[in-house]
């Protein structure tokens, strides 16, 4: 990780449905917390560009129109969808049904669940969102964007970096045939298209956001200065920003040019059927989740907080398991047997053994997981299930020790485990701020005053808590086992 201050700006998108509040809607946005707590725990400048962000129409004209010049659109008729009883063409989020791919519940853009596109020749069970009737299929002039023809510009861009899962969806995506998608449509609401014979046409919603999104970008460059743009999209938006964009902004014009491709980063969505109440979620009937336990399993795990048996499950697994009998058991156990054999302060041994070798394992593997270049959330905390597993596992031996002659080896070992106890307090801050910031407070570890969480110096340091350091005999309970 550089030690020189870096300029960032984080982009992520709100969750694909118009439903209400839903759980599933906040892990959208994860993925791009953590790397915003740990960029500004690190010493980096972070800002903000929303993916939704509001347009202005004589912006999204001109680009539209510069586009156009250099010769973007291409005139074709093909098959849309019209309602009769509302009496007018259905676009993007004003048609639901069932993706042609996964069979998932999607509108007319693109699937939540697979990030497939979608359009009048694939999307199946069709029904219009604002009167639930059955739309036609016709043939209608539209403006669109041939995506096969700008198929080699979706494979390579320059200075951009691709976690695996946006690879791999773009593997997928690219395997088939490439869709023309609409740019304009017939209607009377929206942006009119700013080309000759077009009346009557406006703007499509996606390039709108698009081109909300790259102002979002532009101004907040302009504002803060050069920065290097970091972009999260779900499945639901990821057809939109990993292909949609790519495609645009690799046609040469003078404003797709002042705003460079962002790196993008996968992160899952959930959307919510409008037409069918959601079950009763578990979480209701019993214990609401503590929010950092539920920050750490959907890292650990990659998943959204669906409202089921088979989610709950899994995520009292993991507080079970790595939390409650892991994390708190394991700084229980180390605060007992400090407060017993050295009346709870550190002693002056040099940290040895196999936890030693934990910690510069865990701030290795936690300083590539988090960096911007490298992000990965599950790495993260699958580095620190691992610390967790292998620190319990210890203790048996730690026990073993102090029942020896081996004062010194058994010091030196205990002391290997507070310090990797207090590393993780500082690795895990992005995944787990209010318990890093808990454990922290009775450790004695400093904050960092711009994130409010330890500073990652701090796991570059030699020692944590250091000899001579007057620790609590013990702290509360802090992650309790699902009911």
């Amino acid at each position: 990780m550089s030690t020189h201050a870096m300029s960032y700006v984080i982009t992520s998108g709100p969750a694909v449905s118009a439903a209400g509040p839903h759980p599933g809607q906040s892990s959208a946005l994860l993925g791009a917390d953590v790397l915003e707590r740990h960029l500004r725990r690190s010493g980096h400048r972070v800002r903000h560009a929303g993916h939704g962000t509001a347009p202005r129409p004589e912006r999204v004209q001109r680009l539209f129109r510069l586009l156009a010049e250099a010769g973007a659109w291409q005139e074709r008729e093909v098959t849309v969808f019209r309602c009769g009883p509302c009496s007018r063409f259905l676009q993007e989020t004003e048609v639901r049904g069932r993706c042609w791919s996964c069979a998932a519940r999607c509108d007319g853009m693109s699937c939540p669940a697979c990030g497939r596109p979608q359009d009048a020749n694939g999307l199946t069970a069709p029904r219009c969102a604002a009167c639930g009737a059955a739309p036609t299929r016709i043939q209608r002039r539209r403006l669109v964007l041939p995506l096969e023809e700008r198929r080699a510009h979706l494979g390579t861009h320059p200075g951009e970096r691709r976690p695996p899962a946006l690879r791999r969806y773009l593997s997928e995506v690219v395997s088939g045939t490439l869709p023309a998608v609409p740019v304009s449509c017939e209607g009377v609401q929206g942006i009119p298209v700013p080309s000759a014979g077009w009346e009557g046409q406006v703007i499509a919603d996606w390039f709108g956001e698009l081109a909300g999104y790259a102002e979002a970008v532009g101004e907040s460059e302009v504002s803060g200065g050069p920065a290097q743009v970091v972009d999260f999209a779900g499945p639901g938006r990821a057809f939109l920003h990993a292909v949609l964009r790519p495609a645009l902004a690799s046609v040469n014009t003078p404003d797709t040019a002042e705003h460079p491709l962002p790196q993008g980063a996968l992160t899952p969505h959930l959307i919510v059927d409008e037409t069918v109440p959601p079950p009763a979620s578990p979480s209701t009937e019993t214990t609401p989740p503590n929010t950092d336990a539920l920050r750490f399993h959907l890292c650990l795990t990659g998943s959204v907080p669906e409202r089921s048996a088979a989610f709950e499950r899994e995520y009292a697994e993991t507080v079970s398991t790595v939390l409650a009998h892991g994390l708190d058991a394991w700084t229980d156990t180390v605060l007992d047997l400090l407060a017993e054999d050295f009346g709870s302060v550190v002693p002056g041994a040099a940290p040895h053994g196999p936890p030693a070798a934990e910690r510069r394992e865990l701030v290795r593997r936690t300083r590539k997981a988090l960096a911007a270049e490298t992000f990965s959330p599950q790495e993260a905390a699958e580095a620190l299930a691992t610390t967790v597993d292998r620190a319990v596992a210890d203790l048996r031996q730690l026990r073993l020790l102090g029942g020896t002659e081996l004062r010194s080896a058994y010091e030196a070992r205990l002391v290997a485990h507070a310090e990797l106890l207090a590393a993780c307090a500082v690795t895990a801050a992005p995944l787990m701020p209010d318990w890093s910031v808990f454990l922290a407070g009775h450790l004695g570890i400093p904050l960092d005053e711009e994130s409010g969480i330890p500073p990652w110096s701090a796991a570059e340091t030699d020692r944590l808590v250091p000899p001579g350091t007057k620790l609590p005999e013990s702290v509360p309970v802090y992650f309790h086992e699902r009911p």
